[in-house]
């Protein structure tokens, strides 16, 4: 299977592009996992990309002449972020202090999975499994590459991707022996498609969970008013929804027609597909695609506010195949 020994020589580029004019003064903090996976699927020259670039004080270079792929690094080069096809790819962490690269900065920040940086293989096996192949972990939606330090077996490095986003870039590199026809539709291009549409801010509001919103109320997040009855948030709430909403904004604990109680945001936010689900056929050239989304909040939005709130929704679309291929139907 190719994508395995393609990711693991990803891996090593990734991590040897990292220190390309590396910029050791005045460094910016690194970025936190929950601000990374947010990127997934994203264009570089979305305005979420660029405000996370000029956060962190992104280097970057490009990888061909098309200039559709490129690597961003931070400045210490422990975090390393790749586009394909224009979108964000793959993310690097080195984990370790002890890489064989010389000046090689390492992630300091809490590992996603559930891992430290004091794991060894036999540790992560127990987290998350056996490799699927070689040193590739299958695990949730995400696809992940590890290294170790020959010395003493610990944690070294980590590539990871979304997984929708290593079939079609595995697709795509395979597409002389693999052809993929314009009357075909499958989920990765589905995916695709919707990426593109999705890609502009729509979103204008966002659900609580029936149990968010008993726990936004335990941990004092809300304040329930009494005529006409509705919810206002609190000060300490506004900690963790004040990226998103108003100070002077409440709205009412109760559910919409179809909804739970929602919060009206102030700044429309844009998604991206977590997940394709499903495909099925309707005839005369159409077909239902079904998919989950992930909302793309503003960078500086804490993590813990999907315990409140859903952090995407499920919905479907109608595709239509055109002379010149698919388009999502707006009929």
């Amino acid at each position: 299977m190719k994508t395995d020994i393609n990711l693991t020589l990803l891996a090593t580029l990734t991590l040897a592009l990292t220190f390309v004019a590396c910029d050791q003064h005045s460094q910016a903090e690194q970025p936190t996992w929950h601000s990374l996976d947010t990127l997934f699927g994203i264009s570089e020259e979305s305005p979420e990309f660029q405000a996370f670039a000029a956060t962190h004080k992104l280097g970057y270079s490009y990888m061909n002449d098309e200039k559709d792929s490129a690597h961003h690094w931070t400045q210490d080069g422990a975090v390393a972020i790749v586009m394909k096809n224009y979108q964000v790819a793959y993310i690097s962490l080195q984990v370790s202090s002890k890489s064989k690269i010389k000046g090689a900065g390492r992630y300091t920040h809490e590992l996603p999975f559930g891992l430290t940086s004091n794991d060894k293989e036999e540790q992560i096996i127990m987290k998350l499994g056996k490799p699927d192949k070689g040193n590739l972990w299958i695990y949730q939606n995400y696809r992940i590459v590890m290294s170790f330090v020959e010395s003493t077996g610990l944690l070294d490095s980590m590539l990871i991707t979304k997984d929708h986003l290593a079939m079609s870039h595995n697709s795509a590199a395979n597409q002389s022996t693999l052809p993929r026809t314009p009357n075909e539709l499958d989920r990765v291009m589905a995916a695709e498609i919707l990426n593109r549409k999705l890609s502009k801010p729509t979103i204008s509001t966002v659900e609580f969970s029936k149990s968010g919103l008993e726990k936004a109320l335990e941990n004092k997040l809300l304040e329930q008013l009494s005529f006409p009855p509705r919810c206002k948030i609190t000060e300490k709430g506004m900690s963790i929804f004040g990226t998103i909403v108003s100070k002077d904004k409440d709205f009412f604990p109760w559910p919409l027609v179809g909804m739970g109680p929602c919060l009206d945001l102030k700044t429309e936010i844009a998604e991206k597909i977590s997940s394709v689900d499903g495909i099925r056929d309707l005839g005369n050239g159409m077909k239902l695609v079904e998919f989950t989304t992930d909302y793309i909040f503003p960078p500086n939005t804490p993590p813990e506010i999907t315990q409140y709130l859903y952090s995407g929704r499920r919905g479907k679309a109608v595709f239509a195949l055109y002379d010149d291929g698919w388009r999502i139907s707006e009929n």
